[in-house]
């Protein structure tokens, strides 16, 4: 059975019971065998053409989503639970959501969808996704998704050199917006740990491109000398 052919709960409808229970690593993986536990994920990462851009809306103005980016139609109903507003459409043939009604865990695209949630969860583009990631840490089950993204590695940074670098410059940029530093999701994330795994001075040398750009703050003095300060010498 597809995922998102799964009878889930509609806008002013109760969500299953178990649904009220926080979202655990069997929740996330039973993905893979078609089922849906509401986790949202799918919803973030997969692009989708000309989906309508008003949220619940069928005949709203269509728009293109990107990938690694919320969906408009996610709702959050409990906890770290989320249900589509377009739900009820699914049956019905619409092209706009053929991406959604055709996804399921099922042939390996489980795998595929979590290595998109790793590089969307270590590179935040905005500060939506950003909160976004925050409600699955405040609730959780943040640490489930690295764990499963990971392969139980600890890290979701796997790309290597380019990918935590990439990591450090968008983290920044959310710290700056914050005003503060996310320093528990950073170490759920596994962040230092890639730092000390490829080596600091390979990433410095990288990090040396886009260092000039930054204001020199305090706070940005903060986030260097706990997870780059070989960056400061």
């Amino acid at each position: 059975m597809h995922a998102s052919m799964i009878e889930l709960p509609v806008l002013n409808s109760e969500p299953p019971e178990e649904w009220n229970r926080p979202l655990t690593q069997d929740d996330i993986s039973n993905c893979k065998s078609g089922s849906c536990s509401g986790c949202g994920l799918c919803c973030v990462v997969y692009p989708i053409n000309d989906l309508p851009g008003t949220a619940g809306d069928i005949d709203s103005e269509p728009y293109d989503k990107p990938a690694n980016t919320p969906c408009v139609h996610m709702k959050q109903i409990n906890r770290d639970r989320y249900v589509c507003l377009l739900q009820p459409y699914k049956n019905q043939g619409r092209s706009c959501l053929f991406t959604c009604s055709d996804f399921s865990g099922t042939e390996g695209r489980y795998s595929d969808m979590m290595e998109d949630v790793a590089w969307w969860i270590s590179i935040p583009k905005t500060l939506e996704d950003f909160k976004i990631i925050q409600r699955y840490h405040s609730s959780g089950a943040l640490a489930h998704i690295v764990s499963e993204a990971s392969s139980g590695h600890g890290s979701i940074f796997l790309g290597g050199l380019h990918h935590v670098c990439a990591g450090l410059e968008s983290y920044l940029s959310i710290s700056n917006q914050l005003g503060y530093i996310p320093h528990a999701i950073m170490e759920t994330i596994g962040f230092r740990r890639s730092v000390q795994d490829i080596g600091p001075q390979l990433i410095v040398e990288k990090f040396r491109r886009f260092q000039a750009s930054l204001s020199n703050s305090a706070l940005e003095r903060e986030f260097l000398e706990r997870y780059l300060p070989e960056a400061l010498e």
